[in-house]
């Protein structure tokens, strides 16, 4: 018994540090920063100053703010608009992620209008910076061809996985909470949102929509499968890379279809931006891509005609 319970305990650290010294694609980091960005951007840019910081709070930690430490609004939107385009360019990562997060910090603590999209984007901004730092990076839409240093890719790994666990917990937990809830278990919820007044599109409005939702059996399955998407995207966090990958589809119809009902775009692209960081973490080791490498070199490759 005491040989088993040590065989599995190497077998977990064996599993442990394998996670740690996965390859990072760099690529699915940038796509979801640069969403990220972009629901920054349209906040700032498409909402009047005067509403956005009707009641600026400057006390205690956000004193380090953009938006506390100068006193001109114009020009503290003017250097966080160009940091956050500097994001979506994919221009010098490790400056920009930096910048990146100081922005989301100093928009979520000095900003009177924010929602769940602008404290998710504080972490995820804050836990992609060692990730960035992970490996020599120039531009943000290219893979770097120099390996990363191993003890900066398993911080960058490190980081992945905080904020998965972050985003299993966000999304088990939405999907949880509508089990309490009769509408949702009976399978009408979508018939009271897209009628409520506040943020409803109003199903008498669509005609398309009125007939189809007139249906019984269809309100009940469009009510029930934000809850199974919820999941997918919940667990997907503790699948391959393939699976995580998937639910970025997935993440997007939900919150297009969110965004739709309920007019929350900045959050809704926020989301989908965190989900698609996520899927950056792989399943493969670099020595695992050298043995394979090394086994296939030995055993030779026939690629048109030629043995090599």
């Amino acid at each position: 018994m005491l040989t088993a319970a040590y065989l599995q305990c190497l077998a977990f650290l064996d599993r442990a540090s394998r996670t740690l010294d996965a390859e990072i694609d760099l690529r699915f980091v940038q796509y979801g920063r640069s969403m990220l960005a972009s629901a920054t951007l349209l906040t700032i840019t498409l909402t009047p100053s005067d509403a956005l910081f009707a009641r600026p709070s400057c006390e205690g930690i956000a004193r380090a703010g953009i938006y506390c430490l100068l006193e001109s609004r114009g020009a503290a939107n003017g250097i966080a608009i160009m940091s956050l385009v500097l994001v979506i360019s994919g221009l010098v990562p490790i400056v920009s992620s930096v910048l990146h997060w100081w922005v989301s910090f100093s928009f979520f603590t000095g900003s009177s209008l924010y929602d769940g999209g602008d404290q998710v984007t504080m972490i995820a901004t804050l836990l992609v910076i060692p990730v960035v730092a992970s490996a020599p990076w120039r531009w943000g839409y290219r893979q770097p061809r120099t390996r990363p240093s191993p003890r900066l890719r398993e911080v960058g790994n490190l980081a992945l996985i905080l904020l998965s666990i972050q985003v299993f917990v966000l999304y088990f937990q939405a999907a949880v909470s509508k089990f309490g809830v009769a509408q949702w278990v009976d399978g009408t919820a979508m018939w009271y949102l897209l009628n409520e007044p506040t943020f409803g599109v109003g199903v008498d409005r669509i005609e398309p929509l009125a007939g189809v939702l007139s249906n019984p059996i269809a309100i009940a399955v469009i009510s029930w499968m934000p809850i199974a998407f919820e999941l997918s995207i919940a667990f997907s966090q503790f699948g391959s890379s393939r699976n995580r990958r998937l639910v970025i589809a997935i993440a997007g119809l939900l919150h297009a279809a969110i965004a739709l009902v309920m007019g929350i775009v900045s959050f809704s692209i926020a989301m989908v931006g965190v989900v698609t960081i996520c899927a950056a973490r792989g399943d493969r080791t670099l020595q695992d891509r050298t043995v394979s490498f090394g086994d296939a070199r030995s055993e030779g490759l026939n690629l048109g005609g030629l043995r090599v």
